[in-house]
């Protein structure tokens, strides 16, 4: 369950991650419902997602000089850039904050190309040319 005990963690997810071909098991994170929950609004559509996140070096940190900062995935430095995210939408907020399954689920997917362009060209940043 997540931080706030009312969200099972997304196994589902996890497994399918876990069983590409290739893929680091070390990469595969929970972050909880903070990070890893889409809610749109304080009641409707809601559900747990999947983000895939590059890590540009310690080149990319710019918060080195603060005492005690620590580079991490949902951080607060530009170490780590979120460029895909996953949303699997199954549940429905109620008013009363409970969670009521959807009778289908969906899946909503977006990218931030501007980022996957500027990482592909070796840049920090979407603003630099």
């Amino acid at each position: 369950q997540d931080e706030l005990g009312d969200i099972e963690s997304d196994e589902d997810a996890a497994s399918t991650w876990l069983s590409q071909a290739g893929f680091d098991p070390a990469h595969l994170f929970y972050s909880g419902r903070k990070d890893n929950f889409w809610e749109m609004a304080d009641t409707g559509p809601c559900g747990p997602c999947s983000e895939i996140h590059i890590d540009l070096g310690t080149s990319a940190c710019d918060r080195k000089e603060i005492s005690g900062h620590q580079c991490q995935i949902n951080g607060d430095c530009g170490r780590y850039v979120e460029l895909w995210n996953l949303v699997f939408i199954q549940f429905n907020r109620l008013e009363d904050g409970s969670f009521n399954p959807l009778p289908e689920k969906h899946v909503d997917t977006g990218m931030g190309f501007e980022r996957l362009v500027a990482v592909i060209q070796g840049k920090t940043s979407n603003y630099i040319l």
